[in-house]
């Protein structure tokens, strides 16, 4: 069991000194690096399980590894981000990866026992590498207005997502500089989402953007004031990112 307990803290701590380049273009890469170093760890933990006469006893066991340790960790608010967005992006994959039952109940038990004692003020969900990947799909531009749109139950196709997305494709990506900063956030704006929808108070913060930057810059398209309806998708961005992923 020692063996295992430092395999996983030494997972937990190559993901967490990685985790503030989480970005659309190098994930996948990163993501197959760790899993190549410090992966080892899930086959030995899948034989243990599958060897043992008492499964439930020993996954217990071994979900209480990384909460623990965690729990005894400095706890300031941008260490915790960092410390969720570690297990969300990377450890709960790879802990999954291999899709056997045992890891995913593995993974259930962790996530549980994290939120009661590890990172208590914010909430940590199961992920996988296909979830997370598929994410980075979505169009950047669009992306924190999804997530703000969701949060508001409005439609994939409600008025100020395609105005946005209109904005977007008819005015940005026909500039050289439009086309670098759709790459850019597009390459940022996932991991953003991530760290607000960790926040209990996530629908709070989705509405606020809502009233006071997505309206505003729809307002500035509907006006052809384009230029400055970029200026403040940027401040947004670099705002929230100050505020919520530090």
């Amino acid at each position: 069991m020692d063996e295992i307990k430092e395999g996983l803290i030494r997972l937990f701590t190559d993901a967490h000194a990685i985790i503030k380049n989480f970005r659309k273009r190098t994930f996948s890469e990163d993501y197959e690096a760790l899993k190549a170093k410090d992966g080892g760890v899930v086959f030995e933990i899948e034989e243990m399980i599958s060897a043992s006469d008492n499964k439930d006893a020993l996954i217990d066991e071994v979900s209480k590894i990384l909460p623990e340790y965690v729990a005894g960790l400095p706890k300031k608010a941008s260490m915790t981000i960092d410390y969720n967005m570690s297990m969300a992006a990377y450890v709960i994959p790879i802990l999954t990866s291999s899709k056997s039952d045992d890891m995913e109940v593995l993974a259930d038990k962790t996530i549980k026992l994290w939120n009661e004692i590890a990172v208590k003020d914010l909430k940590l969900s199961k992920s996988n590498y296909e979830m997370i990947a598929g994410g980075f799909k979505k169009h950047w531009f669009c992306f924190i207005t999804t997530a703000v749109c969701e949060s508001e139950n409005k439609p994939d196709d409600c008025y100020e997502l395609r105005t946005l997305r209109g904005f977007r494709d008819d005015y940005l990506n026909n500039t050289k500089d439009g086309k670098a900063l759709v790459s850019d956030y597009y390459d940022r704006a996932p991991a953003l989402v991530m760290a607000i929808d960790m926040r209990p108070d996530k629908k709070e913060i989705y509405k606020d953007i809502l009233n006071t930057w997505i309206t505003p810059c729809v307002g500035l398209i509907e006006k052809g004031k384009n230029e400055e309806c970029k200026r403040n998708y940027i401040d947004m961005v670099n705002c929230l990112f100050g505020k919520y992923y530090f």
